[in-house]
């Protein structure tokens, strides 16, 4: 039976992304709302590096760049691994930042909070060498559930606290670092950029004492913010061949446990020290998230776990927040927006018509995914002060910008396939499934 939300009306998709949706909703043989029950966690790890395997191969051979593995010291006792991608010599001496003090990109990849790794979607980071002379720092954090609560955004933190306290040794300049997160990402960089704003000059400082520079911007891009799933686009997107607010729940629920969705506040006893609450989920993937504790003193849903639940966002860096109309995040994306800018926060909000979640990288080529990219672009040589003919690629007239924004990605495709023989190997292997009698109903998880 359908569910009430599928019935409310959506926003098209962009006439050169519908064929890529319609190929994979064509492919599914279930309903999504039972995806639930294929949840396989470990199988969605192994796709993930299958799928972005190439292109982490192409961005190692890229003689634009170079790729430096560094670990540094994490909350726990643990250690966290950073890839470090630096222009090479050729593409450093641009003039558009001295090559010992570049500015810096602290990347925070995607994945639902429970796949993917640090390379994934790294191979933007050739365009943002070439164009704004910039290094890379992408960290590896912890996954949930084996990682939960505030684990990853507190990864993500003490790698970026890192960074901030040694800028002589990545030689960039400490008081240009924008902070960005894909989807997962984008939630989690909100999160840290919510920790630096708390904590600086809390003994957060430099290794001297000195306070840091302030975080030059906050990058959003299609950022998983809410752990509630209450807004219309996420109620408009509860099933469906691309990303979901049906497996935004579940990975939600990898992540709080049973305080996913939770929207009242806990309450103790006298006889007890354990919390009560009266509030409960609806998924039962409780495999996944077995060793978590259900309610407990902290069963409240924090900031740092969810940004949406910020009451106020004043303080934070100039932020851009970028969203498709046809991905579950759109509403609280511009939620998020709206709250920056209810703060004072110096904030951009981009909704992009027909795009579905990670539209850019499914149709790369499409106009909407062209224009999206370069408007980024744009958007960081404003924040970092990098005027916008001095990149590898003089923007003349835009359409050069668009070829530059496009110009990291190219390889990755032309290494691992092109589109149309991507959506043929993943039918192909589809079938496979149906014929093995597997589950199918692959989701672009960023």
């Amino acid at each position: 039976m359908a569910r009430v939300a599928d019935r409310l009306p959506r926003p098209p998709y962009d006439p050169e992304i519908e064929p890529i949706v319609q190929a994979a909703a064509a492919a599914a043989t279930e309903q999504y709302e039972s995806f639930e029950e294929s949840f396989d966690l470990e199988r969605l790890r192994e796709e993930a590096l299958k799928r972005e395997s190439p292109r982490t191969e192409a961005l190692l051979r890229d003689r634009r760049v170079t790729c430096e593995d560094l670990v540094v010291p994490g909350p726990r006792n643990n250690k966290l691994t950073l890839t470090v991608v630096r222009p090479a010599a050729a593409a450093a001496d641009r003039n558009i930042s001295n090559s010992n003090n570049r500015p810096c990109i602290f990347y925070v990849h995607g994945g639902a909070m429970v796949r993917s790794n640090r390379h994934a979607g790294l191979d933007t980071s050739v365009v943002w060498a070439a164009e704004l002379g910039a290094t890379t720092v992408s960290v590896e954090y912890g996954l949930a559930p084996e990682n939960p609560g505030t684990g990853p955004a507190e990864d993500c933190y003490a790698a970026l606290r890192w960074v901030r306290q040694n800028p002589s040794s990545l030689g960039i300049d400490a008081a240009r670092i924008i902070l960005y997160g894909v989807s997962a990402g984008g939630g989690l960089a909100a999160a840290v950029a919510l920790m630096v704003r708390d904590r600086d000059g809390k003994g957060n400082g430099g290794g001297d004492g000195t306070p840091l520079p302030k975080l030059c911007g906050l990058f959003l891009k299609a950022p998983m913010l809410d752990d509630r799933n209450t807004s219309v686009s996420a109620q408009q997107y509860v099933t469906g061949p691309m990303y979901n607010s049906t497996i935004n729940r579940m990975a939600w629920r990898c992540l709080l446990g049973e305080r996913a969705g939770t929207t009242t506040t806990t309450t103790t006893t006298t006889t007890s020290s354990k919390a009560k609450t009266t509030a409960t989920t609806t998924t039962t993937i409780t495999e996944l998230v077995e060793g978590q504790e259900e309610g407990g003193e902290e069963a409240v849903v924090s900031a740092y776990e969810a940004p949406a639940r910020a009451a106020d966002l004043s303080g934070l860096p100039p932020t851009y927040v970028d969203c498709g109309t046809a991905d579950p995040f759109r509403d609280d994306a511009a939620a998020f927006a709206s709250k920056l800018w209810a703060g004072g926060v110096a904030a951009e909000f981009h909704a992009w018509p027909g795009g579905p979640h990670a539209f850019d990288r499914i149709a790369p080529e499409a106009a909407v995914s062209v224009l999206a990219k370069s408007t980024r672009l744009a958007w960081m040589r404003r924040i970092l002060g990098i005027p916008a003919t001095t990149g590898a690629v003089a923007d003349a007239g835009g359409s050069a910008g668009d070829r530059a924004a496009n110009a990291g990605t190219r390889e990755g495709d032309r290494a691992s396939q092109t589109l149309q023989e991507q959506e043929q190997e993943r039918k192909k292997q589809q079938q496979q499934q149906i014929e093995n009698g597997g589950k199918v109903g692959e989701q672009t998880i960023e």
